[in-house]
C-alpha cells in the first residue's frame, strides 16, 4: 500500500510520500510538491493537485533507513513552505493521509488536528475513495476534506 499526506496552508497545498523505515515508522519523504492556489482550485488546478498526489503515491516506498537525525526529515517541505519549525508548519495547516491500495484504489481520510505536539487522528467516518484514473476527481476531493478537516 502507497502513502501520502496533503496539506493546506495559508492557500497553498503541500503533498508529500510517506515512506516506512525498517522500523515500520513512517516518515515524510520525496517528491514533497507544493501546489499554489490563491483564490481556489477549480479546472486544471484540480487536475494539477490530483496529479501531484498520485506523484506521492508513486514515491512511497518501505524499508528506508530508519533516520538518525529526526530533525532533517522535515526539511524539504518547511523549504516548501518558508517555515523553520514543523510548528510553524502546522500551526496553520489541515491535513488529510491519501493511501492507494494494491488494486488501485485511493481512500482519501481527513485528519483532525490534536494540536503541534500531539499530532491528529483520521476521521474513518469522512473518508472517501477514488481511482488513478481520474486525477481531476482525486484533487477534488482532496480540496473538499481538508476543507471539511478545518472545521474538525
Amino acid at each position: 500500500m502507497r502513502h501520502a499526506s496533503v496539506y493546506q496552508r495559508r492557500g497553498c497545498y503541500f503533498i508529500h510520500a510517506v515512506s516506512y523505515t525498517t522500523e515500520r515508522v513512517g516518515i515524510l519523504s520525496g517528491p514533497a510538491i507544493a501546489v499554489f492556489a490563491e483564490g481556489g482550485l477549480k479546472g486544471e488546478g484540480l487536475d494539477t493537485l490530483g496529479q501531484a498526489i498520485l506523484l506521492a503515491l508513486g514515491g512511497s516506498r518501505s524499508g528506508v533507513p530508519h533516520p538518525i537525525d529526526w530533525k532533517t526529515v522535515p526539511r524539504s517541505m518547511l523549504s516548501l513552505a518558508g517555515v523553520k519549525s514543523w510548528n510553524a508548519f502546522v500551526k496553520y495547516a489541515t491535513c488529510i493521509d491519501v493511501h492507494e491500495s494494491e488494486g488501485g484504489t485511493i481512500l482519501l481520510t481527513p485528519l483532525r488536528s490534536l494540536g503541534p505536539r500531539e499530532g491528529s487522528e483520521p476521521v474513518p467516518s469522512k473518508r472517501v475513495s477514488a481511482t488513478r484514473a481520474d486525477p481531476s476527481t482525486v484533487g477534488g476531493l482532496a480540496v473538499k476534506l481538508l476543507g471539511e478537516a478545518a472545521e474538525l
